[in-house]
């Protein structure tokens, strides 16, 4: 049975919203990390219903983190996790998807369809349960295990198993300025009438353009009483730097455009924890107010006009 046909009959079971309550872990032989299966029901105005198979045990810690907190970390949507998707459009397409962080989605490898059908089908018997046993998913907790159907090393023979739940690595962000880039922003002084709304986006639909699509994080800052631009950079992954590093150089590729500009800002306007923790390192390095507030308006208005 292919991917397609398992969808549909996910799709028939119509439970949905049962199913949004949990999440699952399902491990095929020969794969060396778990996927965990997580879904979102009716977030926009094209996908009904997402169901993500987040890649491994750290992917996971991640996303439920950012339940609690959706500033923590790096990721700044649920899309950029390593992970395969199932995504039920609204005029009943089903879209197959390989995502990972900081690269474009893609079509599924023959094998890697063969392991998603794998992930749905063992997914599709748990859901199959949960009429008459709701509280499936839940049956491991007080051992502080989660739910799991385990493939034996003999291809075919699943079972279920209460998998621990191991402790989240320590998680840490390195942040630097250079040297240089202080010491003349010491000396050029803050612009006492400048103050900048700033943020660092994904921006949807912008990628490079070659054989395995990047995507685009777009660097932001503008006069925040005229909306003027003063910095504007298009940054993206690389073989050498992944989504975390990225987030790390941002400061570093900020600071040094206030330099190159002639004109350090004497407040800094950001709109979320994560962008307040990142460029935090500002402080110890010039007297720069950094604020912390609901929204961008003018900044927002900036990205409209010109994206």
């Amino acid at each position: 049975m292919d991917v397609v046909e398992i969808a549909k009959l996910i799709e028939a079971l119509s439970l949905w919203e049962a199913a949004g309550r949990y999440n699952w872990l399902v491990k095929p032989k020969g794969t060396v990390l778990p996927y965990f299966f997580t879904l979102e029901n009716a977030k926009d105005d094209k996908v009904r219903h997402r169901i993500h198979f987040l890649e491994g045990w750290n992917v996971f810690h991640s996303a439920v983190m950012a339940r609690a907190n959706h500033d923590f970390g790096y990721y700044t949507a649920i899309g950029e996790y390593p992970q395969f998707q199932v995504a039920y459009l609204d005029d009943s397409q089903i879209l197959f998807k390989r995502c990972d962080a900081g690269y474009m989605p893609r079509d599924l490898t023959g094998e890697e369809e063969t392991l998603l059908g794998k992930l749905m089908w063992e997914s599709y018997g748990i859901m199959l349960q949960l009429e008459d046993t709701p509280d499936l998913p839940c049956k491991y907790a007080p051992e502080n295990a989660m739910f799991g159907r385990i493939e034996s090393p003999e291809e075919g023979d699943w079972h279920d198993e209460g998998v621990p739940i191991p402790q989240p690595p320590p998680y840490a962000e390195r942040v630097s300025l250079r040297k240089d880039a202080i010491a003349k922003a010491k000396a050029m002084g803050l612009d006492g009438q400048l103050k900048v709304e700033v943020d660092y986006r994904l921006m949807p639909g912008w990628s490079t353009a070659e054989a395995r699509p990047r995507a685009m994080y777009l660097l932001a800052a503008v006069d925040a009483s005229s909306g003027r631009p003063l910095v504007v950079a298009r940054t993206s992954v690389s073989k050498d730097v992944g989504l975390k590093q990225l987030w790390e150089k941002m400061p570093a590729l900020l600071f040094g455009e206030f330099v190159k500009s002639g004109r350090f800002p004497c407040e800094i306007i950001v709109n979320s924890q994560r962008m307040f923790r990142f460029l935090r390192i500002f402080c110890e390095a010039v007297p720069v107010k950094l604020s912390l507030h609901d929204q961008c308006p003018v900044l927002d208005a900036f990205m409209k006009r010109a994206f």
